[in-house]
């Protein structure tokens, strides 16, 4: 399935790029009063550094958004940004208006959804349930490998579980000759 989506996203991105070509060479012909397309290419240029200068601000914007519940407008504000970075009339357009808060607001509920199903999708790829909590690689004994590589890790561990002492305790500290592990200190005493 997501194989047949990839395909269609790039048929998609095709499809733009093609009619942002056409909808230049229609607008930017000789008879065009403004300068025709050297006026075109000085607004594409400009809407692109425009367009990176919005993803970095936006995307400083995502984490905040996700942990207050507003990852919906921040999303619909960063795809309007890297929107504007594609040269073109059209997504330029379509981009400038995603950063104003009436249109956030209009498409946030579905950026929202948007925005958890590539969320549990991801989690279920790292090894997780797809929901709250997770199970990201390297997270816990055994999270996220499989079968095999878990008998191998404990194999090489010689039994034991990854990340977890051997049954019994672990090592004694002050067993043996009676010495303790020296003090370490997070900070250097004055």
């Amino acid at each position: 399935m997501m194989k047949g989506l990839g395909c269609l996203f790039l048929l998609l991105v095709l499809a733009v790029i093609v009619g942002e070509v056409l909808l230049i060479i229609y607008l930017g012909g000789p008879a065009d009063p403004i300068g025709g397309h050297l006026t075109l290419i000085i607004l594409a240029v400009a809407a692109t550094i425009i367009g990176i200068k919005l993803v970095r601000w936006r995307g400083k914007q995502i984490p905040q958004a996700m942990l207050t519940g507003r990852i919906g407008r921040a999303a619909t504000g960063l795809i309007g940004a890297v929107l504007l970075i594609f040269p073109g009339l059209a997504t330029g357009l379509v981009g400038l208006l995603m950063q104003l808060p009436p249109v956030q607001a209009l498409l946030a509920g579905l950026m929202q959804k948007i925005f958890l199903v590539f969320t549990a999708t991801a989690m279920k790829r790292m090894g997780g349930m797809g929901g709250m909590g997770g199970g990201f690689p390297g997270a816990g004994p055994g999270a996220g490998m499989t079968p095999a590589q878990m008998a191998q890790l404990q194999k090489m561990m010689g039994g034991m579980a990854a990340g977890m002492p051997p049954q019994g305790g672990g090592p004694a500290i002050g067993k043996g000759k009676g010495k303790r592990p020296p003090k370490t200190y997070d900070v250097k005493p004055e």
